[in-house]
């Protein structure tokens, strides 16, 4: 795992977390994402859902998440560090797993940092066509 940055972490330390943070997502590894959360406080908020707490509670949603995608991939073009927090800014690319459908969506995270661990991860995206079902071919039979 790579180190965490620390209270006065630079930029390219920051930089190399947020990859190695990310890259867990985008290799859709629920456990080692989740194993980044304090144990028992650390919460992960996806969009407008509920707050998720504690590993295995994270780790549940993150699999359910990643059970509906073929591929996940994020694009950070830019981040913040402000006191124990990190700030980025990019694209999420998507692929649902029951219809091929892409989606690349602009999404906004915020990391609060408690030592060595994530105590909160809220990520603002809308990804609401993500979970829509897909849409059938419509009938000829009228």
């Amino acid at each position: 795992m790579t180190s965490f940055p620390s209270p006065d972490r630079d930029r390219a330390q920051a930089q190399d977390w947020l990859n190695a943070f990310f890259g867990d997502i985008d290799r859709m590894d629920a456990a080692a994402f989740a194993a980044r959360f304090d144990p028992v406080e650390g919460s992960f908020r996806f969009g407008n859902e509920s707050p998720l707490v504690g590993r295995d509670a994270i780790a549940g949603g993150a699999g359910y998440i990643f059970g509906l995608l073929k591929d996940i991939r994020h694009d950070v073009a830019r981040f913040w560090i402000a006191e124990d927090h990190i700030l980025a800014e990019g694209d999420v690319h998507y692929l649902r797993a029951s219809d091929d459908l892409a989606l690349s969506v602009p999404f906004f995270s915020v990391f609060e940092l408690r030592g060595e661990r994530v105590g909160s991860y809220r990520v603002y995206v809308d990804s609401h066509a993500l979970f829509d079902p897909p849409v059938e071919a419509a009938s000829n039979d009228c």
